[in-house]
This record gives structure tokens, sequence and C-alpha cells, in this order.
């Protein structure tokens, strides 16, 4: 078995003489004499596309030397520190090559005890960063105050789609500066928050958030103590991000999805479905309505994918805390109907079902003018507005009672 100077002599001569794209030098332990070593060879180095130094005790000196190396290197693109007990300091060091680096694309910073004000660090530099598409800091007990520089760094970023922050007791607190990033936050593709002590609590703030988020596509939360009705109702709304919003292939690779396979040549051949049939017309579309790139995010989600069943209903034992915070006004309704062979809604149902239903489910200001546009076209005699689209438009609901008591059918 080679000793640790071999490594170091083998690795610093294949930099040099740029022979490889690829060298995995983890668990060789090299320290921050040998760390330091390395870091010189690849100053200069024109090829290596990927270095693994998980493991190696580099400490924040040698951490921070490889850090530096990068201010000149123009190849590497993606880069494992993995357990290398870089601690603040040497996050210091890589939050300042972040800001200058600009072919970096995959970067692994678990396990470095970095704490709040590493966290801090490296979120200093993310707001502005354009090349990094991942980062895992995952494990560094980053703490609320950590979790919340990271995520409002991330409020505008436009390159980052895969984000590992599980294992970091972020905490209520951190839940809610997480959600506030979702609202914002356009690239991010996959992120992971396991294991942070969230709670229900945090996973219901997170589930509001992603009412206003259409490109997420996974959200792991194992090990939270989140109710499975929580968690069922945010990967509904994930479902729909994923077929609304479909990654590209290269946004696929840099969120480490697999590609579905092509379809088989007997998938090909298959006749086209029928058409409907004459005796079941379209929707009619609503003049004067907004178009629909204007309309809230649920609702573009609802007229998009009609057959997404957000939980509107109320259960036997009444509403779930997500229902609460997403629909208020469920805790005073009584369960709504769902069945797709209900009869059209009349323009005085529909004339009703505008402040019932802004009042009953928080509708937004634009919910509330699409329901009184309905109301308004079937007044003057349009023709009734089928059930299916109804439910489209608000969330499924084709019977409710409102305040007054009154049915709406």
């Amino acid at each position: 078995m080679a000793d640790k100077s071999t490594y170091v002599t083998l690795a610093v001569a294949e930099l040099e003489n740029n022979s490889t794209s690829s060298l995995d030098l983890n668990y060789t332990v090299l320290g921050a004499k040998g760390g330091k070593s390395v870091a010189e060879a690849l100053r200069g180095n024109t090829t290596l596309t990927s270095l693994d130094l998980w493991n190696n005790k580099l400490g924040p000196e040698g951490g921070g030397a490889i850090a530096a190396s990068l201010m000149s290197n123009t190849t590497l693109k993606v880069l494992n520190l993995r357990r290398n007990e870089l601690g603040a300091e040497g996050a210091l060091a890589i939050a300042a090559c972040l800001e200058n680096n600009t072919t970096l694309t995959a970067l692994n910073l678990w396990n470095n005890y970095l704490g709040p004000e590493g966290g801090k660090h490296i979120a200093r530099t993310l707001s502005a960063n354009n090349s990094l598409t991942t980062l895992d800091i995952s494990k560094n007990k980053l703490g609320a105050d950590g979790g919340r520089a990271v995520a409002a760094a991330l409020h505008d970023n436009t390159c980052l789609t895969k984000l590992n922050l599980s294992v970091n007791f972020l905490g209520l607190d951190g839940a809610a500066a997480v959600a506030e990033l979702l609202r914002r936050n356009t690239s991010l593709r996959t992120l992971n928050l396991r294991n942070n002590k969230l709670t229900d609590e945090g996973g219901v703030i997170l589930a509001k958030a992603m009412r206003r988020n259409q490109t997420l596509h996974d959200l792991e939360l194992a090990q939270n103590n989140i109710e499975p009705a929580t968690t069922e109702l945010i990967e509904n709304i994930l479902e729909t991000n994923r077929k609304l919003s479909p990654m590209t292939p290269a946004q696929m690779e840099a969120a480490g999805v697999t590609p579905p396979a092509p379809p088989s040549a007997s998938e090909d051949s298959s006749p086209p479905a029928p058409a409907p049939a004459a005796s079941s017309p379209p929707a009619p579309a609503l003049a004067g309505s907004p178009p629909s790139g204007s309309l809230p995010l649920q609702i573009q989600k609802l007229h998009q994918l009609r057959q997404l069943q957000l939980p509107l209903v109320a259960g036997p034992h009444g509403p779930s805390a997500a229902q609460r915070v997403l629909f208020p006004g469920t805790q005073a309704a009584a369960p709504v109907a769902r069945s797709a062979a209900a009869p059209g809604v009349s323009g005085a149902v529909a004339a009703q079902a505008a402040p019932a239903l802004q009042q009953m489910y928080s509708l937004t200001p634009q919910q509330a003018a699409l329901a009184r546009e309905i109301a308004l076209q079937q007044s003057r005699g349009a023709a009734p507005m089928p059930a299916s689209s109804f439910n489209a438009a608000f969330g499924g609901a084709t019977m409710a009672v409102a305040p007054s008591g009154q049915a709406l059918h």
C-alpha cells in the first residue's frame, strides 16, 4: 500500500503534466501539507475537470489553499471536499473563490463543521455566483441563522438547480426562511431538507409557499415529523410542477435526475386517441378574462392540469393543518363535493359562488374577479359552465355551503 507522500507525488505529477481530466484522492489523508502541494499544481493545470478530495483532513489551511488555486484555474468543474474539517475559516476561503471563479459547477462541502458563520460566508457569494449549479452543504450545523443566510442569498440566484441542506438543525425559523426562498427563486429543481427538525408546522409553512412556486420538482422532507397529509399536499404540487415545467436534459444532468426512457417502437406506432364525442363540447372561453399568463400560479396550474386534486375537502375529523393554512375558510366549510358527473353550474350558482368561494377559500383578488366574470357572462345568457371547468378554475368545488348556509349546486 502506497504511503501519503507517494499519493501526493503521483497526483502532483499528473496535474503538472496535464495528463488527466479526473483525479480521485479520497481517503488518502493528505493533510494540510499535501493539500497545499496539490493546490499549487492545480493552479496551472488546464485539463482537470473533476477533483475528489473526500476525507483528507485538509483543515482550514489545506482547504484554503485548494480554494485559492481556483482563482487562476479555469477548467475544474466538480470539486468534492466532503469531510475535511474546513470550519468557518475554510468556508471564508471558499467564499472568496466563488466570488471569482466562473467555471466550477458542483461543490460538495458535506460534514465540514462550517457552523452558522461558515454558512454565512458561503451565502455571501451565492447571490452573485453565476456558474454553480449543484451545492451540498449538508451536515454542517448551520442552524437557523446559517440557513436563513443561505436561503436569502438564493432569492434571486438563477443558476443553482440542486441544493442539499439536510441535517443542519434549521428548525421552524429555518423553514420560514426556506419558504420565502421557494416563493421567490425560479431556478431550483431539487432541494433536500431531510432531518432538520422542521415539524409539521414547518411543513405547512413550506406547503403554503409551494403554492407560489412552479419550478421545484423534488423536495426531500423525511425525518422532520411532518404529517403524511402535509407531505402528500406538497407532493401533489411538485407533481404538477414536474408536468407543467419539465426539465431540459441539461437541467436533469445538473440536478442528478435520470431522464425518462424514450418511447418504444410499439408506443410510437400506436393509433391516435379517438376524438371526443360531439355531445361533449369543450368548455366555453371566458371573454374578457385575463390571459393564462397573468392568472395566479395556482389557477394557471388548475387550468392546465385539470386532473389535479388539491385537497380542499375537509376530512371526517375536519380540515388538516395544511388545509387551514392554504385555505383558511375551510375550518368553517362543509365538505366539498368533487363528483365529475355533477350537472353544469348555472349562472345563478356562479353568482353565489363568487363571494362564497372568496370567503371560504381565501381567493385572491384575481380569482374572485374570474368568478365574477363567470357569473356576469352566465347571467347574460351564456351556456352553463360545465362542472369540470368549474372544478379546474376553483380547486375542484362543484358544491359547497356558503356562510349563510345556502347550497351552491
